[in-house]
């Protein structure tokens, strides 16, 4: 799998991912509303554009056959601070059970820890996504203090962890394996 920049031509292929409102509020957060459509994403690209951008979209490609089989994103980039926020992963439902999570994950880090020279990444998941929450304990992830705390959804209370990697612990977890 590569990494590739999330273009314009890679609208539908995510909207279409984004099965419900349930779906799109566990992926991204607050920012976008249901339906997702195009205005949103195209908000989301002007975030990333010129060479101090605070946000990096991505496509997951697999190498072999060219297909796109997800999304993630470094948000919030800060230069000064060496930090940024790793949010709106999404494997596309048809690839999932498949490791590929974790080997996109993998690949967004070396982008944020080796390319762009971070010291901390951050992320929000809500402790419910069982298997997002073990993708990413699974490339050294910690639960961190702080964060957001909980999220309400239709009477539901969601709660909310913020976990962190650094630099340094990244090191380690390539050379562990």
């Amino acid at each position: 799998m590569r990494l590739a920049t999330f273009t314009h031509d890679d609208f539908t292929d995510l909207i279409e991912a984004v099965e419900d409102a349930r779906c799109l509020l566990q992926w991204a957060g607050p920012e976008y509303r249901y339906p997702l459509n195009e205005t949103q994403l195209e908000r989301t690209l002007r975030q990333g554009q010129g060479p101090l951008a605070s946000l990096l979209a991505y496509k997951a490609v697999l190498t072999d056959t060219g297909e796109t089989v997800g999304h993630a994103q470094l948000m919030g980039i800060d230069r000064v601070t060496s930090t940024a926020t790793l949010g709106r992963v999404l494997v596309f439902p048809a690839w999932r059970g498949r490791g590929l999570g974790r080997a996109l994950v993998r690949l967004v880090l070396g982008e944020a820890f080796d390319h762009l020279g971070l010291e901390l990444v951050i992320l929000h998941v809500f402790a419910f996504n069982r298997p997002a929450v073990a993708t990413y304990r699974g490339v050294g992830f910690t639960v961190r203090p702080g964060g957001p705390g909980v999220r309400m959804y239709e009477g539901e209370v969601w709660e909310v962890l913020r976990m962190g990697l650094t630099r340094e612990e990244w090191s380690r977890s390539l050379k562990s394996g």
